[in-house]
């Protein structure tokens, strides 16, 4: 499996049919004591997973996408610094006026909750 290291590969892609939503998920397993070069990736991967959903290549690869919102989350191993939560802040208020929901957990299954985006 893929992991947020990984600037080239969609981690996780599923379709939640209860909530009519598209998942993507990056995997996060590192710690933050290379803060800079973690946000960095983080950076890349979450341009990559935009770039595979507005370039179309999301529906090639999941074609029951089609009609569907997209959920961007990412699943981290080790709790955020500050630095992280302010991050994650910004990128979650350019993903909602770009029309996708975004969300993150800390080492355990999340629920996803059907909110609509307006």
């Amino acid at each position: 499996m893929s992991t947020v290291n990984d600037t080239n590969k969609v981690d996780l892609i599923g379709i939640d049919k209860e909530c009519n939503y598209v998942n993507l998920e990056i995997i996060d397993p590192l710690t933050w004591e290379q803060e800079s070069e973690h946000l960095s990736l983080l950076q890349k991967k979450i341009n990559l997973y935009l770039s595979f959903i507005e370039s179309g290549d999301i529906y090639e690869v999941k074609p029951e996408a089609k009609d569907k919102k997209i959920f961007i989350q990412i699943v981290f191993e080790y709790e955020l610094s500050n630095n992280a939560i302010k991050f994650l802040f910004t990128v979650a208020n350019i993903l909602y006026d770009a029309g996708y929901k975004f969300g993150y957990t800390i080492d355990k299954p999340y629920k996803m909750q059907c909110i609509p985006i307006v």
